[in-house]
């Protein structure tokens, strides 16, 4: 699996190709990151997003990790992924 990582102070984003295998090790990343580290996700912040991909999968993606979807575009670090900013304002 071929992860692209964005970090910055608390925030992490995981760009990876979407397939229900890669998503299982993201899970299993984050749950191993909380076990080494003593730290814990709030889950009920995270969010799960997507470009190009299918509103079905999307969903069952969603449920797998237990985070709510975000919407697309979105900010990072104040630029705008997955959009526009020329045409779009968020």
């Amino acid at each position: 699996m071929q992860v692209r990582i964005l970090e910055f102070a608390k925030d992490i984003v995981f760009i990876t190709k979407t397939c229900l295998e890669n998503i299982f090790t993201v899970k299993s990343l984050l749950g191993c990151f909380e076990l080494v580290s003593g730290l814990k996700i709030n889950f009920h912040e995270s969010t799960i997003g997507e470009l190009g991909i299918e509103q079905h999968d999307m969903e069952r993606y969603s449920k797998v990790m237990n985070y709510n979807r975000m919407g697309v575009p979105f900010m990072y670090l104040g630029m705008v992924v997955g959009g526009n900013p020329r045409k779009q304002e968020l």
